[in-house]
């Protein structure tokens, strides 16, 4: 990460804001006072976006409104094919500690205005500003969280989701770890195929998070389901990959051991029906202070 004078506006999704005005079921044109004439549109989207925090200070008498306060920029990607997005300090630092940090002092008391993350995909964090504005824009009055779409394999996949669960890791942020972990959930939850995670992906999680992460245990479980099931190609022996993988991380292999002794099975009884447990049992808690402006509530237990 690095600081920087240079300002863009490459990075948004130009589908986000006309996204953002359909979860509060209003178009485009209301983000603006009725009573005066009409502005020209925004040349940039952080002017864009200065406008919209001008419409919501406006109607939302919550003072503590994260919608309000500078506007920093975040480049994202390798130099030579970087974008770059403006973004509200206030919501970043609100919802992350890694950004509260990261932006509001340094050792001599300066704050940042621009921030370089290098190594993340664009798509990656495209997919993040979808989560922390589709969440802050969500209705305020019902219960329904902010869902990423299933997994289909062309638009997004099931690594982009195990990424960007590893990144709200990285930014501590418990709702993109959960809506990431609603995804996946998803995608495995299909009665009518056998699905079973690519090793390959669940050597990157156990690589980059602590024992009894969620998504390990969600992963786990799955390939246990795999194992079991008379309906995959390979039924009666694991594939080659599989193996490299369980001895170039032990740690694997020692959580399927661990979870299957939970299961209390006993040789000669009948295997009880076996079922995943409700997506919920997967999400980490989540900080009711963080969240409390939005009026983030579970959905009940299915």
């Amino acid at each position: 990460m690095d600081a920087s004078s240079n300002a863009a506006d490459d990075g948004w999704d130009p589908l986000l804001l006309n996204f953002i005005a359909q979860t509060q079921h209003m178009s485009p044109q209301d983000y603006r006072d009725p009573n005066v004439a009409s502005p020209p549109p925004p040349a940039t989207v952080t002017e864009a976006l200065s406008a919209l925090s001008d419409f919501h200070a406006k109607t939302v008498t919550d003072k503590t409104s994260f919608l309000h306060g500078r506007i920093i920029t975040i480049g994202v990607g390798p130099e030579e094919a970087e974008r770059k997005w403006s973004v509200h300090e206030p919501l970043l630092s609100a919802k992350s500690p890694f950004f509260q940090r990261l932006l509001n002092g340094d050792a001599e008391g300066q704050a940042m205005t621009e921030v370089k993350f290098r190594q993340i995909k664009p798509k990656l964090f495209s997919m993040f500003m979808n989560w922390l504005y589709g969440t802050t824009f969500g209705p305020s009055a019902g219960t329904r969280i902010f869902r990423f779409p299933i997994p289909d394999g062309k638009n997004f996949t099931v690594s982009d989701y195990i990424h960007l669960y590893l990144l709200g890791v990285s930014f501590e942020i418990v709702g993109v770890k959960n809506a990431a972990i609603d995804a996946v959930y998803g995608y495995f939850y299909d009665e009518n195929e056998v699905r079973c995670p690519d090793i390959f992906d669940v050597q990157m999680v156990f690589k980059s998070t602590d024992e009894d992460t969620p998504m390990r245990r969600l992963l786990i479980a799955h390939c246990l389901f795999y194992f079991f099931k008379k309906k995959r190609v390979d039924f009666g022996h694991l594939p080659n990959h599989w193996l490299e993988a369980f001895k170039a991380d032990p740690s694997i292999s020692c959580a399927l051991l661990e979870m299957l002794a939970e299961w209390g099975w006993n040789m000669g009884g009948n295997v009880p029906p076996m079922k995943i447990k409700n997506r919920q049992s997967f999400h980490d808690p989540i900080d009711v202070d963080v969240y409390a402006n939005e009026a983030v509530k579970r959905e009940p237990r299915e």
